[in-house]
Formats: C-alpha cells, structure tokens, sequence
C-alpha cells in the first residue's frame, strides 16, 4: 500500500520539510519538498504543522495538496510504466508548485519505443533476479541484453524509423531476420537467440504495462540444428602420442587433452591451476566457479589428465596470455594445427566461416578444420554419456548444465536415445 508521509530531521530555526514515500516493491523514496518550519510549529506524529495563524494554514493545505497530487500520480504512471524513481518524486513536488522551467515541466511519458524499453531494461538488470538466487544477472546475460539493443538500434537506422513496442509483431519479426542475415551476415541460430531475447524484453513490458502488440505471444525464436563435431577417445590418444616441436602446441596439445577430460569452457578450463586441487574423501578434485553461469562444481581428476600431469611434474600447461580473451584466441588457433599434426583429417560434416562472404557455410571439410575450444566441453559429454555406467547427472554435476533437456541438446540426443540403451542393455542381458 502506498503512503505519505512528512517530517523534519532538524532543530534549527527554519527546518527543511521532507517528504517520504513508499509504496512497496523495493519503492521507498525522500526528497525534500521546499517548504520550511520552524520545530516548535510541527507535529511529527500528525505529518504538518501546528497552530491556526495563517501561514500554518497555507503550509498544511500545500502539503495536503502535495499529497494528493502524489498519488494521483503515482497511480497514473505506475500503469503506463513510468519509472518510479527519486527523480519522479522530485518531478511530481516541482510540478506541483510550478517550480520548473517550460521546459522541464513538460508531462512525464510512458516508455512507447522499442529501443528506448530495452535501454531501460537493459539498466535494470543489476535490480533483477537471476533465476531466483539473487539480485543481478551474469556478466554473459548482460552482454546478451546489450549486445541485442546495438543491434535493434542499427535495424532502427537502416530502416529509417524507430519502431514501437506496439509494432513488434510478425512483420517486424520477418523484416528483422532479413536485416540480421542479409546486413549483418549473423548466424541463423544467433538470429534465433536474438528473436527470444526480444519477446522476453517485450513481454516484460507489458507485465509493466505497455501496451504491446496483442500477437506477441506469437512471435517466436528458433534453434537450428548444426553439426555437432567431437574428438573420440581414439583421437584423443592420437592427439596425445604425437611429439611436437614448437612448446606453445605442445601446451596446446596437452589442455586439449585435458579439456576432453575435464569438461570445461575455455573460460574455465585456461584458468586451472594446482590450487584448484583439493582433496575429498581421498579423491583428489578440481574446484572452481565456471565463469559464465557461477556454477560451483567439483571435477574429478581423470586417470590421463594425471598422466598429462605427471609429464609436466605436476603442472599445467603455461596459458597463451594474459588476458583470457587472447588466451582463448591463440588455443583455438594452435589446437586447429595440433589436429592437423596429429592426423584428424578426416572429411566431416560441419560448418566453416567463408572468408568472402564472412558467413558459416554447411558442408564437408577436413575435421582439423573444424575444431574449436568447445570440443574440449562438448567431446566430455558425448563421450562419456555413450557409457551406460555413467548416468546424465552425474555428468551434468560436471559440465553445469542445469537440466537435462539442456545436456541432451547440447550432445544432440533427445530421451529415445534412453529407450535404445535400455533395449540394449535388455538385449546383451
């Protein structure tokens, strides 16, 4: 419920009258509303001054007004989705007494734009929920969000409007894709992603509400299926038992390696480090809070992640760099040739960046090609689950993934492929 109330916090002569109000969800607000009055003149329980004088009599009544003005206000523009905020409170007692220029003392409007709401949703994160454990969002939401409103803003220029909440719908969806794929040559899955980003901004206005346009719930992102490329077991020992000269793929070679064990991001896995190994129940395990998610998980060490080690007197490889964004850079560039050395040459379908039209192409091409800091993560998972004695989550433990559905579509399997493991097992009993 919400409420006003007026005080003073001095004894001086000519005290300052603030004004507090609050009206639940995280709203309680105090600006200074302008009016003076001396101590002895003011009852702190009743909220207004004291005595029958006139000058009494006209500060109770302003401040009556006051009252009122502040919740006719507040009930207007929490509808239409204005931010309540100090600045708002300071708006409504200045407009009230007329305190601001023309210009200043033009009507406080509801967010209407497209961009506009995404810029304002985009400053709220760190007030928001992240999945309900606590306040603020990862570091890789935000950059989602923001990468998302640079590209709203660039459809904006090129068609040559700015676009409203009420016109995101089907031909807003389509006009957009055609821009995101013809302009800015962005994959068909981040174009997907992007799509779910914007009905969830747009959504969250109208939770707000705005008004949106009533064929939202129609539009719909999309996630395209794309080959999903691997290292076996088998080419992981060939990756292992082939001597090179220069030290940076012998680094690189060896946290390949370790990575198809170990399960990580790039992020995650360039980091690790002895520190990281503690000991529990007499089984030696990496610990570490995985960059992207926050997720603490614990890792076993696997038997050849110790024989990489034991090679390395105990050690990890060096890094690449200082910065992990150049760090990662440099693995996914090195680990491309240590393939090539090691022989994983075999044609494979995939998806390869053409250098002249600066978009993914599907098609065949050699495997080493192909390879990408997150085949460490994802060689872990589709790995081991083809073995029956190790179930899905005991693996996710590993890799961090929330849900199942989440693990199964990032191997590229679905549950049918449980009801063939059962049948198998039934046949071999």
């Amino acid at each position: 419920m919400a409420t006003v109330k007026f005080s003073i916090q001095s004894n001086k002569r000519e005290s300052q009258i603030y004004c507090r109000f609050s009206a639940g969800r995280g709203i309680y607000l105090k600006k200074r509303t302008g009016f003076t009055v001396n101590p002895e003149q003011w009852d702190e329980k009743l909220g207004q001054a004291k005595g029958r004088d006139a000058k009494v009599k006209a500060l109770n009544t302003n401040l009556t007004r006051l009252d009122e003005r502040i919740f006719t206000q507040f009930n207007k523009d929490i509808s239409n989705g204005v931010e309540i905020d100090s600045k708002w409170l300071s708006y409504v007692i200045d407009d009230e007494f007329k305190r601001r220029t023309e210009e200043e003392a033009k009507e406080v409007k509801p967010i209407d734009g497209l961009v506009e709401y995404c810029s304002k949703f985009l400053a709220d994160l760190d007030n928001r929920s992240d999945g309900g454990k606590r306040r603020g969002v990862s570091k890789a939401t935000k950059q989602k969000y923001t990468s998302l409103v640079k590209k709203l803003k660039a459809f904006d220029k090129y068609m040559g409007k700015a676009y409203s909440l009420r016109e995101v719908d089907l031909d807003y969806k389509s006009a957009f894709i055609k821009f995101l794929s013809g302009e800015e040559k962005i994959s068909d899955n981040t174009i997907g992603r992007y799509l779910k980003v914007v009905k969830t901004i747009v959504l969250d206005a109208r939770k707000h509400g705005l008004e949106v346009n009533p064929r939202i719930d129609d539009f719909k992102g999309f996630t395209v299926e794309t080959p999903k490329v691997v290292l076996s077991f088998q080419e992981i020992d060939q990756i292992r038992n082939t001597n090179f000269k220069r030290k940076v793929l012998q680094d690189a070679r060896d946290w390949l390696v370790i990575g198809c064990f170990l399960g990580q991001r790039v992020s995650d896995l360039l980091r690790i480090n002895t520190r990281m190994i503690i000991e529990v129940d007499g089984i030696d395990m990496i610990e570490l809070q995985q960059e992207k998610t926050k997720e603490r998980v614990s890792i076993p060490i696997h038997p050849k992640v110790r024989e990489v080690l034991a090679l390395r007197g105990g050690e990890f490889p060096d890094s690449f760099a200082r910065t992990m964004g150049s760090a990662s850079t440099l693995f996914n560039l090195y680990i491309k040739e240590v393939c090539r050395e090691a022989g994983i040459n075999q044609l494979e379908h995939g998806k390869l960046k053409n250098e002249d039209t600066g978009r993914y192409e599907e098609g065949k091409y050699e495997k080493f090609k192909l390879v990408s800091s997150h085949i460490c993560r994802r060689s872990f998972a589709t790995n081991f689950y083809a073995q029956r004695e190790y179930p899905t989550p005991m693996l996710m433990a590993v890799t961090g993934h929330k849900t199942e559905k989440m693990f199964l579509e990032y191997i590229g399997k679905d549950r049918d492929d449980y009801s063939i493991q059962l049948g198998k097992m039934w046949a071999n009993q």
